[in-house]
């Protein structure tokens, strides 16, 4: 399905740090480790860590591409160690007891980043406010 067509609906930004997501964005790493779960699939955009606090609870950050989720689950050591060349998080024992999996697909990089305001409240997640996710879907289409 080429870009004309599809449909990305992306209503959620993951906030992640340098390194993991320059190395998302660059095609380098296509599974995230967390500590838990998520049942979310699909298309979601990513941002990078930090950004200015443009009034009480609300931050302006950048968004840098979108990615689809495709599955997660939680990895025993065996298949979290066959997998670093994915994941690119070395140990992460001492982080996360049960290190957990998000495998990524068909990531899209931004020839020039997004600005949006999101809560500052969301350190994994955030839901995007409708113009954002409408000036997504523009960047992707053209």
């Amino acid at each position: 399905m080429d870009s004309q067509q599809q449909h990305y609906n992306v209503r959620r930004v993951l906030t992640l740090k340098a390194p993991h997501i320059d190395r998302i964005l660059a095609g380098e790493k296509d599974i995230e480790i967390r500590g838990g779960n998520t049942k979310i699939r699909g298309w979601i955009a990513l941002a990078r860590s930090g950004g200015k606090q443009v009034r009480k609870g609300w931050v302006r950050s950048k968004i840098e591409g979108v990615v689809r989720v495709v599955d997660s689950k939680q990895l025993p050591p065996d298949e979290y160690a066959a997998l670093e060349s994915r994941h690119l998080s070395g140990n992460t024992n001492d982080t996360y007891k049960k290190p957990h999996g998000w495998f990524l697909a068909d990531v899209v990089r931004f020839e020039s980043p997004l600005e949006f305001e999101k809560r500052a409240a969301g350190v994994i997640w955030s839901c995007l406010q409708s113009e954002t996710t409408l000036a997504i879907e523009s960047i992707l289409r053209n």
